[in-house]
């Protein structure tokens, strides 16, 4: 607290001018509380002496400042920079008023602090500042940010080492109907000349028929399935192929070989319908299904430690590689 400066308010302690690790914390925090209406109620004044506690404006009592929980009587008291301390001696608790308080409100007002005080022992001991739960981490800190500015959604997030972070992101945003197609763009309000599939022309370009419905698509399905020895049902949706890749009755291993060569079908379908919208080539279904395979051994062969598979026995049998 010497060196940093005494509390202010809800904010953390921390001189304007002050630098230094805990000085960006307290900065940061007292931001988000001023900026963004960031509850800080998991930060815990613990008085001691009185010494270092602004009498109106820390939490020292309760989570909430006295200033927030009783403006009228803060606005009749004439030293609301004052601390704690000289606010008590032995006789009691002292107050700096304008006028006394008259009306009921500020009456009431009173007579509640004078029962919030009734419960307060002056210590010779420092005050101190406590984080809510016990020791301080980064972790609380982002937690705490992200459960207060981001937004919810009703699909957990879950993130496959054994694939690159981009693919990752990829099925995450797929996973939120947030990839640039061509009836999301529309939705956004982007104009297009069409709307049309074009991989199949046959229907409007979404998530679910792009990647299932579309007949280009539903053929790369059936080649990826006869391939790897995996029996892929027809899925009605995306959502319904989450579901599967975490339902299917397989052997833990085995489960993560058809995530990762699920993850690639999906991967390359979107590259192939790219390709063809940005640079005008035609394809080779057959192109698509080399690549789906080279792709998935790739991620299997860099990224998982018990590497027992090889490049022939994931071409024939890629199941019992791992």
């Amino acid at each position: 607290m010497s060196i940093h400066g005494e509390g202010q308010g809800t904010d953390l302690p921390c001189f304007l001018n002050a630098s230094g690790t805990w000085a960006s914390i307290c900065k940061s925090i007292n931001m988000l509380h001023t900026e963004y209406s960031l509850d800080t109620t998991f930060l815990l004044l613990k008085i001691g002496n009185g010494t270092n506690a602004k009498f109106w404006y820390d939490p020292w009592i309760n989570d909430s400042s006295l200033a927030s929980c009783y403006p009228r009587l803060l606005a009749l008291d004439t030293n609301n920079s004052s601390s704690v301390a000289s606010r008590y001696n032995n006789n009691g608790w002292l107050f700096f008023w304008r006028r006394d308080p008259r009306y009921g409100i500020e009456v009431e007002n009173l007579q509640a602090l004078n029962h919030l005080f009734s419960s307060i022992s002056i210590t010779s001991e420092s005050d101190y500042w406590t984080w809510e739960g016990g020791t301080f981490s980064v972790s609380k800190v982002r937690k705490l940010i992200d459960n207060h500015d981001l937004a919810r959604f009703s699909i957990a997030t879950k993130w496959c080492k054994q694939v690159p972070i981009k693919i990752n992101i990829f099925v995450w945003r797929l996973k939120l109907s947030r990839l640039a197609t061509k009836v999301n763009l529309s939705a956004r309000g982007i104009v297009l000349e069409e709307a049309g599939c074009c991989l199949c022309d046959e229907s409007f370009e979404d998530e679910n028929h792009l990647f299932l419905h579309c007949a280009t698509s539903q053929q790369i399905w059936s080649k990826i399935s006869q391939w790897s020895n995996i029996s892929l049902p027809s899925w009605s949706s995306l959502a319904n192929l989450w579901a599967w890749i975490d339902g299917v009755p397989i052997p833990q291993n085995r489960r993560l070989i058809t995530s990762i060569i699920i993850y690639a079908t999906l991967w390359n379908i979107w590259r192939l319908r790219n390709s063809v919208i940005f640079d005008d080539k035609s394809f080779r279904k057959c192109h698509v299904i080399d690549s789906i395979v080279t792709t998935s051994f790739n991620w299997i062969f860099a990224r998982v430690r018990k590497k027992n598979c090889n490049w022939n026995q994931w071409l024939q049998s890629p199941l019992l590689s791992l």
